[in-house]
């Protein structure tokens, strides 16, 4: 059964400096083309926090499917308003099989689930961990999530004919906003290992930055933002370097308001010149840094699944991470890495210093964490779920 599949996401590609979503949502698109299926794609024309990319042209065929993007007319934070995509939902949402919502507490979210089901056309609502209203230190922002919640986001969900959670923690968040079990499902977050089928050596990478081989890295990498514990993993790196001196911190992504704050933690703890920041890596350059570190850390204060976590399993690379959100269905414990409770810089430095002090055992982690990866999340595993789902909830 060939189905004619409508995704509503707020930003996507070119703007991967959102975070996971962009690139799961794309991946999964590509996927659902490859299988055969029609595919679109609306979404604004947002490129980072700060800015817009000008629309050459305003929809394009990527990766065999179509992407139409909306010009963005006001924006405040993650907040989007883009009228025109409103218009284009109550016009040709009736061309569609499945409307498949990535929630992002925006307009257009309501706009397509009311007429999704004033078509009865099957909705499906995603939330990709958003749905907590507390994982910001911004009271504006949560005083914005709690109102849209009261007004619309509840009817949303009220709306939609499923919900998809990514692992068992968020289908405990949707029951606890009051969703019923029988109308949520599970599924993961896949990963293309077609991309990673040849793999660059682990020295490429430090051979380019001028890193001597028998230097150390312990990676992090993510948006630079207060949720994802980068202060944490910079304390716990103080201690550790205390008495190691053959170790170096690369931190790499983008800025999402917390470069600064990590810049002035590093210098008060006179470390200088055992961190580097790479910026945004992507594609080859990201494999090449995954391959490169000896241990992968995501020390956040709230994650909703990681999927960096899956990317540096797919390189051999074991992680280090909080127990938190879906990171602890990710990692299993002295097998694919460590976790550490949130917030524990001692923890986070007992759980470096087990991968770090034996080398036979972190390669040997490496090769259990790519065998994980190959097993549970490849892209076509977890699409063919979802396939399963669309035909589902057709019949």
């Amino acid at each position: 059964m060939r189905l004619k599949i409508l995704h509503l996401i707020p930003t996507f590609f070119p703007a991967l400096s959102f975070g996971g979503p962009q690139r799961a949502v794309f991946l999964t698109c590509k996927e659902l083309a490859r299988r055969g299926h029609y595919v679109e794609v609306f979404t604004t024309n947002a490129y980072d926090l700060h800015s817009n990319f000008l629309l050459q042209k305003s929809s394009c065929s990527i990766a065999g499917f179509k992407v139409r993007y909306f010009k963005n007319k006001l924006r405040v934070d993650n907040f989007f308003y883009a009228p025109d995509i409103i218009s284009a939902i109550k016009r040709y949402i009736v061309n569609f099989d499945i409307v498949h919502i990535h929630f992002g507490r925006q307009p257009a979210d309501l706009v397509a689930c009311v007429y999704a089901r004033r078509n009865r056309i099957p909705c499906l609502i995603q939330a990709r961990g958003a749905l907590p209203r507390t994982t910001s230190k911004q009271v504006y922002k949560w005083l914005y999530n709690f109102f849209f919640d009261l007004m619309f986001g509840r009817p949303i969900f009220a709306k939609a004919t499923l919900a998809i959670a990514l692992n068992k923690t968020e289908l405990e968040q949707y029951a606890s906003y009051g969703i019923p079990r029988n109308r949520i499902t599970i599924v993961p977050n896949g990963l293309d290992l077609d991309e990673y089928s040849s793999l660059p050596d682990r020295l490429v990478w430090k051979a380019k930055q001028g890193i001597k081989e028998d230097r150390k890295i312990v990676l992090y990498l993510g948006r630079l933002h207060w949720i994802k514990g980068i202060d944490i993993l910079i304390k716990a790196f103080a201690k550790l370097r205390r008495y190691r001196n053959d170790l170096l911190l690369v931190i790499a992504g983008p800025d999402d308001g917390f470069k600064n704050a990590c810049l002035n933690l590093i210098n008060n703890l006179n470390m200088s010149d055992s961190v580097i920041f790479t910026g945004t890596l992507r594609d080859k350059d990201k494999i090449e840094v995954l391959r490169a570190a000896d241990v992968l850390v995501l020390p956040s204060r709230y994650e909703i699944f990681g999927n960096v976590v899956l990317e540096s399993y797919a390189c051999f690379t074991p992680v280090v991470a909080s127990e938190v959100g879906g990171l602890q269905e990710l990692v299993i414990e002295g097998v694919t890495g460590f976790t550490f409770k949130v917030g524990d810089e001692y923890g986070l430095l007992s759980a470096l210093e087990k991968v770090l002090v034996d080398d036979e055992r972190r390669e040997r982690m490496g090769k259990y964490a790519r065998e994980f990866v190959e097993s549970n999340y490849s892209i076509r595993k977890t699409v063919g779920i979802l396939e399963l789902r669309y035909k589902e909830v057709i019949r």
